[in-house]
């Protein structure tokens, strides 16, 4: 028999095809035994076995690709600290500019002189009445806040005060001892002890780091100054932390391990002559110039 395109009313009028398309009723015509005979199968359901495998080949692409995602984010929020990070130091350089080239002061807030209180204020740090020096540096107090513009975004919010992840206000700190300086006191070259080896190492001058949460701007003392008693943020994926240069660079800055010792050591030589320690705790603005 052979079979050939038949008319759509003639193949209707043969009749239905049986449940399955695939066999023609007894006594029909040749044209309908052609209509079924050249109708598609079904289609096949997947197999157990074939599911399995298409679900082992898409765990085998996470574990292959999770790595580098993560890796990828690791390196997008390192560079989101470092670029709020440089911010601020641009707005420390441009405050000086309308200060007589005095750069701001931290931790005060009770003198009369802006160069004299703290480059942050309660537009963040809520324990201080007055606002930060900085706000109009930095784009107003509502791009502050609603940038997390002192947060880094690679350390993860933790409890206040519990030394573990970022207090949510801040997680940058400005060295106590160049508090309200004059830029051209401050040297661009300094000295970092690596608490682990005792190897002194020449870096460019920090002025502003990110500081540990556990040593200490998540535990005992939760404000933006850097001192004695304070250690640099090793938060990031290397174990290094960042921080903020007089020279206006952006430097990270790698440990070989946190060592016996709670701080890393600084040292640069001040206006007078003498190399003196960075995290020396400064009476009150302006001192840098006469060490």
């Amino acid at each position: 028999m052979n079979c050939k395109p038949v008319h759509l009313a003639r193949h209707l009028a043969a009749g239905p095809a049986p449940r399955g398309g695939r066999i023609a009723p007894r006594g029909a015509s040749p044209a309908a035994k052609c209509a079924v005979r050249s109708a598609p199968a079904g289609r096949r359901a997947f197999t157990l076995i074939e599911l399995l495998v298409v679900v082992a080949i898409i765990a085998l692409l996470v574990a292959i690709l999770l790595p580098a995602i993560t890796r990828a984010r690791d390196v997008a929020e390192d560079v989101v600290c470092r670029t709020k990070q440089r911010s601020i130091g641009i707005a420390f350089f441009m405050f000086a500019d309308d200060h007589k080239q005095r750069l701001p002061s931290v931790y005060w807030t009770h003198y009369n002189e802006d160069w004299q209180n703290s480059w942050m204020g309660k537009e963040i740090w809520t324990a201080v009445p007055k606002k930060g020096t900085l706000i109009k540096y930095l784009g107003g107090e509502g791009l502050i806040v609603s940038k997390e513009m002192y947060r880094c975004p690679g350390l993860r919010a933790g409890v206040l005060g519990s030394g573990v992840g970022s207090n949510g206000m801040f997680d940058y700190a400005s060295f106590i001892s160049l508090a309200g300086a004059s830029r051209g006191s401050v040297p661009l070259n300094a000295s970092v002890q690596d608490p682990a080896t005792g190897r002194w190492d020449s870096v460019p001058m920090p002025l502003i780091v990110e500081e540990d949460p556990a040593v200490n701007i998540n535990r005992t003392n939760i404000e933006p100054g850097h001192a004695n008693v304070d250690r640099l943020g090793t938060w990031h994926p290397d174990g290094g932390g960042n921080y903020f240069a007089a020279d206006g660079s952006a430097q990270h800055i790698l440990s070989t391990g946190l060592g016996p010792t709670p701080t890393f050591d600084w040292k640069a030589r001040a206006p007078s002559g003498n190399v003196v320690n960075l995290q020396h705790l400064s009476i009150g603005p302006g001192e840098w110039d006469n060490r």
